[in-house]
Parts: structure tokens; sequence; C-alpha cells
């Protein structure tokens, strides 16, 4: 997929809901669009210039508080509500339509990148709660919600919905996105 194509897709997600001229001003100037706008900038600029890519992603988590690395793997859709605080790791994999709070961190367990398989991967359409941690190398399945301030550290099915330190899967909804 393009860098029009994806770019359309989040800015789809980032105004569902409000299709007004002034609602498209405000998402337009807001933290959340900027931060997933500077983070796919960044993504764009070939592998020679890494440094500018870099120094975007750089940009991105002054301006907006959020820490994107330029080599995860974000599907179109990418909703950060609030930016401040979010932590996506280089090997990380995420899905269309996937919304994330503040506070949220998808990386290693480990913290490097000698561990390469070491990296969640989240289905399509799944929400992160405020505050919520992924670690390691889990899939959370499509449509799966993770509750405020759970810690994700084994994978969880389609449709599920996990909450705790360390999540336990409290709900599962049948009609998964």
């Amino acid at each position: 997929m393009g860098f029009a194509e994806t770019l359309r897709g989040d800015w789809a997600a980032n105004t569902r809901g409000d299709r007004s001229r002034s609602g498209a001003l405000a998402t337009f100037l807001s933290a959340r669009w900027q931060s997933v706008l500077l983070f796919r900038l960044s993504q764009t600029i070939p592998a020679p210039a890494s440094p500018l890519a870099k120094l975007v992603k750089q940009f991105n988590q002054m301006v907006t508080g959020a820490d994107l690395a330029v080599s995860a793997d974000v599907a179109p859709g990418l909703v950060l509500f609030h930016p401040v605080g979010v932590v996506i790791g280089p090997g990380v994999s995420i899905g269309s339509n996937c919304e994330i709070q503040q506070g949220v961190t998808v990386g290693s367990r480990y913290g490097g990148w000698d561990e390469h398989d070491d990296w969640p991967v989240l289905g399509d359409g799944v929400r992160l709660g405020a505050g919520a941690r992924v670690l390691g190398a889990v899939h959370i399945g499509t449509g799966a919600v993770v509750g405020a301030n759970s810690v994700v550290l084994s994978s969880l099915p389609d449709g599920a919905v996990a909450v705790g330190a360390p999540a336990r899967v409290v709900k599962v909804v049948n009609e998964a996105l």
C-alpha cells in the first residue's frame, strides 16, 4: 500500500464520526493526527537518508510526546487519541484500524534487537487502554481490547477483553472486528 492510501486510511480513522469542516480542521491541528502524520513521513524517507528519518522521529517525540520507531510496521487507520507517552518499538507489527490511548508501550520484553522474535503483533481493530503494556513475542487477536494499565505478556485470542497485571482474559466477544 502506498503512502497516499495509508494516509487516507489514517485520516478516515482519525476523523471518524465528525465529517464537518470544523471537525476536520480540529483533527488536522490535533496532536493525535500530527503524531501519525509525522510517523508516516519518517517512514517515507529512503534508507540512505535514515538520519533524517530519525530526526523526524525525534521531532515527533518532542512535539507530540509519542516515541514511534521508524521501522515499526503499522497498517492504515492508526489512532493515537492522546499520543503523550505512547511508545511503539522497532520490531512491532500493528494491524489496521487500531486505537491506542496515552502512556501505552508496545515493545520487546528485553529492550533490544538481540531478541529478533521478541516483538508483539497486534491484529486489526485492537484497542489498547491508557497505560497498557504489551511486551514480548505475543499476538493480540483481531478486535481484542486491553484494559487500562494492563500488562500483556501472553497472546490473546480474537475478540478478547483482557485486564490486569498480568492481563487475563475476562471475556471473549464473538463478533471480533
